[in-house]
């Protein structure tokens, strides 16, 4: 799965096949996703972050970020990857913060970021994790990881309050600390012997060089926990 951005914040995702794990030859590479043009509306309707994602009866679906429009989800069709029912599922946005600063001139406000989705099933749940806030600007990074969960892959998603991510709510999984700032743009790895684990993002906090981090995810009362290093 590839996505590709212009420069008026068009954006596409598309599917490619390879004739190896190594990548090379390229036998077939569609669009499934597209968003341009350069008015409120394209500019809030980003195609970026795709997850690929199988639900519990093997079904295949696609959820991605809209960094300002919120978390989105499409089914796609089983045999060939690329989309299939039309239908685009909402699963989270963020709420307006009281005191917003205004929006950048020529753009929607930066508390609307909401981006890098991944679903999992854990248990009786679908869980989505989705960074918020602004990620790959060195020490001046805000990026933080969330989670809320469902029963059903298509939402409604609720965190651990029982707040919907779809009115702005969100468990906080990662935040940044005095060593690492901005964790985020996270991929979950579920393995049979429970031994889970996040990947994710971070920057110095003395330096603004970004950095990968792993993390066990542990599982309490039904929600993950993870911990963002404090070692250089």
């Amino acid at each position: 799965m590839v996505a590709s951005k212009s420069p008026s914040f068009g954006a596409s995702l598309g599917r490619g096949e390879f004739s190896t794990s190594r990548g090379g030859c390229v036998t077939e590479a569609n669009s499934i996703r597209e968003e341009s043009g350069s008015s409120a509306t394209a500019l809030r309707q980003v195609a970026i972050d795709p997850n690929f994602v199988l639900d519990e009866s093997h079904h295949a679906w696609l959820v991605f970020g809209s960094f300002w429009s919120g978390i989105k989800l499409r089914r796609l069709d089983d045999r060939t990857g690329m989309a299939g029912s039309p239908q685009i599922y909402s699963l989270a946005t963020r709420r307006q913060p009281d005191n917003a600063p205004a929006a950048p001139p020529g753009l929607p406000p930066n508390w609307e970021a909401i981006e890098a989705p991944f679903i999992v099933h854990h248990g009786r749940c679908y869980y989505l994790f989705v960074s918020w806030d602004l990620c790959c600007r060195g020490i001046h990074s805000t990026y933080r990881t969330m989670v809320g969960r469902s029963t059903h892959i298509t939402g409604p998603y609720v965190d651990d309050q029982g707040v919907p991510m779809m009115q702005g709510g969100g468990t906080p999984l990662l935040s940044g600390n005095s060593r690492w700032l901005g964790p985020g743009g996270e991929s979950v790895v579920m393995q049979p012997s429970d031994q889970d684990i996040i990947a994710f993002h971070a920057y110095d906090a003395h330096s603004g060089f970004p950095a990968l981090q792993i993390s066990t995810l542990v599982w309490r009362n039904g929600w993950p926990r993870a911990t963002l290093s404090d070692q250089p």
